[in-house]
């Protein structure tokens, strides 16, 4: 068994459901994992299932963000953080993170250089958005969308069936569907050589 951790507050989630899909369609044998969240980086010090799995024979893989110097992180720093994991509790685990393993970033940034590029103009459109608020930013200082709610919007602006906009309120992003997404794209070569990696243990 192969345990997945992310950062995710639960497993219905984007993150989550990105990752299963890449998995699903790339490696299709591959079936034996699991997906846990741990409610933020830090709940790798919180969790007991990396010894567990350990103990177990199992395999413990990680997928988290870089995030950016602003935010306490950047992909140096948080890799040299998770990696003192494997002294203080003796346990080893394969490490990635978002956007692609040598950048600093998060998902949403990966998610962003895999757009089906038909649909940029999407993109486009929510940065002109971000703009004008940077240019109208007072008396009030108003805040910035956070990095998720511009993958959000370009979703949101597609039409949808009603089962389908049900699936999109739950956290389903629709990753298997190539008019949104382009799971070929040379930016997700450094994931998809990751993740074989991680397979290429359980053969």
């Amino acid at each position: 068994m192969t345990t997945i951790f992310i950062e995710s507050k639960h497993r219905n989630t984007p993150e989550a459901n990105f990752i299963i899909t890449f998995i699903n369609i790339k490696f299709p044998d591959f079936v034996d994992f699991e997906i846990v969240p741990l409610n933020g980086w830090k709940g790798l010090w919180k969790t007991n299932k990396l010894i567990e799995n350990r103990d177990l024979g199992n395999q413990n893989v990680i997928v988290f963000d870089a995030d950016i110097p602003g935010n306490n992180g950047g992909f140096k720093k948080r890799k040299k953080q998770i990696e003192t994991l494997k002294n203080e509790l003796d346990v080893d685990f394969e490490l990635f993170l978002f956007p692609n393993n040598s950048m600093d970033g998060d998902f949403e940034l990966l998610l962003e250089n895999i757009i089906n590029k038909e649909h940029k103009k999407l993109l486009d459109c929510f940065e002109e958005y971000e703009e004008c608020i940077s240019r109208n930013n007072s008396p009030v200082k108003y805040r910035l969308p956070v990095r998720k709610a511009k993958i959000y919007s370009y979703i949101d602006a597609f039409p949808k069936s009603r089962k389908l906009n049900e699936r999109f309120k739950n956290g389903d992003w629709f990753f298997e569907n190539e008019t949104y997404w382009n799971l070929d794209d040379d930016f997700l070569t450094n994931f998809e050589q990751f993740i074989e990696k991680v397979v290429s243990v359980t053969r």
